[in-house]
């Protein structure tokens, strides 16, 4: 990115119409121009072997990060699994980027802690969080795989449980929401596993409640 035909050259895979991506490939290709990173071509699997052990030479005590956004998609199952197998017992922390299902274990795990979308972040192998592919939105989903939005919407049901004539303009008032909107939101999130798990009292209130 030092040089201006290979910016010019980036920037043209962008589509016209694409001006926020635009923005966001000008604004990386500012950073790596200002901290030129060390560019290696190879084998995934043979050259992440190779830096992980440079790094290690080079700084004993850090902590190593093995970063993969979007990467493991070119590589064929078999050594996606390899990859990933690598990372998760080699003593770094791996962050990577994925389509939900390109290694289906996380997809899996996704699935089962209630994470949405179909890009997920995952830190060591375990899915944290739902994120746009390129960077414009995270979704950070805690232990109980509920968003901390949705944790919101069940604890202020919980207080305010029950249809009640103070509701309609509370819900306006803290969530900025007709009250059907509220309660769309509401049917989406009880019908998960995640909020059986978080709450299941509320839930099961909520679906009796549902079925009269």
């Amino acid at each position: 990115m030092t040089k201006s035909a290979d910016k010019d050259w980036l920037e043209a895979l962008v589509w016209p119409e694409q001006t926020e991506r635009l923005d966001l490939v000008r604004a990386a290709a500012g950073i790596v121009a200002q901290t030129p990173p060390t560019l290696t071509a190879g084998d995934a699997m043979a050259e992440i072997r190779a830096a992980v052990a440079r790094a290690r030479k080079a700084a004993p005590k850090a902590t190593i990060v093995v970063s993969s956004p979007a990467v493991l998609v070119y590589l064929d199952p078999a050594e996606r699994e390899k990859f990933a197998s690598y990372c998760t017992r080699a003593n770094v922390r791996w962050i990577s980027l994925d389509g939900r299902r390109v290694i289906p274990r996380i997809g899996d795990a996704a699935d089962e802690r209630g994470i949405e979308g179909d890009f997920v972040l995952s830190l060591d192998g375990v899915p944290i969080a739902s994120v746009d592919p390129l960077g414009r939105q995270v979704t950070v989903y805690g232990e109980s795989g509920l968003s901390p939005e949705e944790v919101d919407v069940i604890e202020f049901e919980r207080e305010n449980w029950g249809p009640t004539r103070s509701k309609e303009s509370l819900v306006r008032k803290v969530w900025n929401l007709p009250l059907v909107r509220y309660y769309q939101r509401l049917y989406g999130i009880m019908e998960s596993a995640a909020a059986r798990r978080y709450d299941p009292i509320l839930v099961r209130s909520f679906a009796e409640t549902s079925e009269l």
